[in-house]
């Protein structure tokens, strides 16, 4: 039975009427600039047909991380080829030119001479004779009392050279295509090898060559890199980005093999650039940077040459079915809007926005703290003896792949705090560190194994925490500003970490003395580490319709400073 529900009048829609004027001055419409980027955005058609991830971007790579290999050997080689030489048992001073009223001190560093009516005249020994079987550096060049201060010294040009090669590949990168950089790298690494193993014959020639062959390092590194980035989205980026530092761990797995077949120095350096001419051959199969090409190229086969290299590798990863009939015109739409995208923001904007400051300090601070502790614990096993340098060598590449699978599983497993972990485990780590003053309260038999124990420890944290700070620097701040927050950051950090080398000689006072005080920086850069923040997705504008998907700033080598 129906009720009676009263008189209702008949109701419209209502029309479209304008805001009030309140509403108008406190919600601006979105500008006309906004709306003309909204509606012209085109489809990142590359990261469409290619996917995340697939057989051809394996194959690739897997071609470059090999070039971490001989960076590592050419980084760590000193302590192979200037390794540390005992006095009396493998050299003592030929005093002969002082005279027979001489005598020559225990450490054969010194030469005492007598003359009439006088006291002793102590006087520098400069010339020695050698009974080791192998050839070092340090007999080269009549350096046996001085070979703390030589590897210091040596090792300082090298890292000096990354500094300046860091620097150098964010300028090449403007005008040359990353692999044009890679490949450059590679062939003056090569030639670098080769005159350092047959016509270097002075020592200031050794540094000068050490600091180019640094340079070479840091460009084939950072045009890999830019290469990783670009051509792998999604989770499998953020992995290999991680695994990009694990190849340097098993390089220094196989240096002491290659050191064994080595009767001199020379033979050192031919045995590890030999390898180089591998990557040389494997050039023609090493991926270019697709967006690269479209973003910085002007030449018109740019188009056809990236064309040809989607395609192929769409063919290789099986997804012909994703090419649109439109490829060609969707792909000149790309070109045209990453060639028309903003330069990346000054240096200063990295300061601005909420929570910034203390986000970008701590994260400063932190890679330093942790480039300054990775090498200075490589650089201190030559503290530990000659006779332990095997054993310690392999032990800090164990190490380094163990942290290397430390940051992968910190990265997925505890992603939500994945900076307070990394940060807790390298207070913790250098915390153990720092109990190395009580070895001398051990047995003789486990002081060794404890020195072993105390660098290996840190070395495992370091590692982790500094493959997760590399691997995540898209997370940290907006995707504009990744450009210029990954040059700042690296290259502050390579400037603090020339200090390493020469730390290391702290040990003349006492062997604990370095290893403490790099511990002690691991707890700084754990402490600045747990200050970090993961901003979230919408406030790094991560879009993959965009044609800047996460992580793209990485091919973008345009930073204002």
């Amino acid at each position: 039975m129906m009720q009676n529900q009263g008189f209702k009048p008949k109701t419209r829609r209502l029309s479209p009427i304008p805001n009030s004027h309140w509403h108008i001055l406190t919600h601006p419409a979105a500008s006309t600039e906004d709306v003309r980027q909204t509606e012209t955005v085109p489809k990142d058609i590359v990261h469409h047909i290619l996917g995340d991830f697939g057989i051809w971007q394996l194959r690739g790579v897997l071609i470059i991380l090999l070039c971490k290999i001989p960076i590592a050997w050419f980084m760590a080689n000193i302590l192979f080829t200037a390794p540390e030489i005992y006095p009396r048992k493998e050299f003592s001073c030929d005093a002969r030119a002082y005279g027979v009223n001489s005598s020559i001190s225990g450490d054969q560093c010194f030469v005492l001479v007598s003359h009439p009516g006088r006291n002793y005249v102590m006087h520098h020994c400069h010339k020695f004779q050698y009974a080791q079987s192998f050839h070092s550096l340090l007999m080269e060049f009549d350096l046996a009392c001085l070979g703390d201060i030589f590897v210091a010294w040596s090792q300082y040009w090298h890292l000096f050279g990354l500094l300046v090669g860091g620097i150098a590949s964010t300028k090449l990168l403007r005008v040359l295509s990353p692999r044009t950089v890679y490949g450059l790298g590679v062939g003056s690494l090569i030639a670098l090898g080769l005159i350092m193993a047959y016509l270097i014959q002075d020592f200031s020639q050794h540094c000068a060559l050490r600091c180019l062959s640094g340079v070479c390092c840091a460009l084939m590194g950072a045009a890999g890199r830019i290469v990783v980035g670009d051509i792998i989205a999604g989770r499998h980026r953020l992995i290999a980005l991680l695994l990009y530092d694990s190849y340097c761990s098993l390089a220094l797995l196989l240096l002491p093999a290659m050191a064994s077949l080595a009767s001199n120095w020379r033979q050192v350096y031919l045995y590890i650039t030999l390898p180089l001419f591998v990557l040389l051959i494997l050039l023609p199969y090493t991926p270019e940077s697709p967006r690269w090409l479209l973003q910085h190229s002007r030449y018109p086969e740019t188009l056809e040459q990236v064309g040809n290299l989607v395609l192929q590798a769409a063919h290789v990863n099986d997804r012909c079915f994703k090419i649109p009939a439109d490829f060609h015109e969707q792909l000149h739409q790309l070109q045209a809007h990453l060639q028309l995208a903003d330069p990346p923001p000054g240096w200063l904007s990295l300061w601005q926005g909420r929570g910034a400051k203390l986000q970008t300090f701590a994260a400063h601070v932190a890679l330093a703290m942790f480039f300054i502790s990775h090498m200075g614990l490589l650089l201190n096993i030559r503290a530990f003896g000659r006779k332990n340098m095997t054993a310690n060598m392999l032990a800090i590449g164990l190490s380094e792949l163990l942290g290397c699978v430390l940051a992968l599983n910190l990265s997925f497993k505890r992603s939500s705090h994945k900076w307070k972990w990394a940060g807790g485990l390298s207070i913790l780590a250098g915390c153990l560190g720092c109990l190395c003053w009580l070895n001398a309260h051990l047995p003789a038999p486990y002081v060794q194994l404890s020195w072993l124990l105390l660098s290996s420890l840190p070395t495992i944290a370091v590692s982790s925490a500094q493959a997760m700070l590399l691997g995540s620097l898209e997370e940290l701040v907006p995707s504009k500003l990744g450009a210029t927050f990954e040059f700042s950051l690296i290259t502050w950090s390579r400037l603090w970490m020339l200090s390493a080398a020469f730390l290391t000689l702290l040990r003349q006072w006492h062997v604990a003395v370095p290893l403490s005080i790099f511990c002690t920086l691991l707890i700084v850069g754990g402490i600045c580490t747990c200050f970090l923040v993961t901003r979230p997705r919408e406030e790094r504008q991560v879009k993959q319709l965009t044609g800047q998907r996460a992580g793209s700033d990485c091919y973008s080598s345009d930073t204002h400073i």
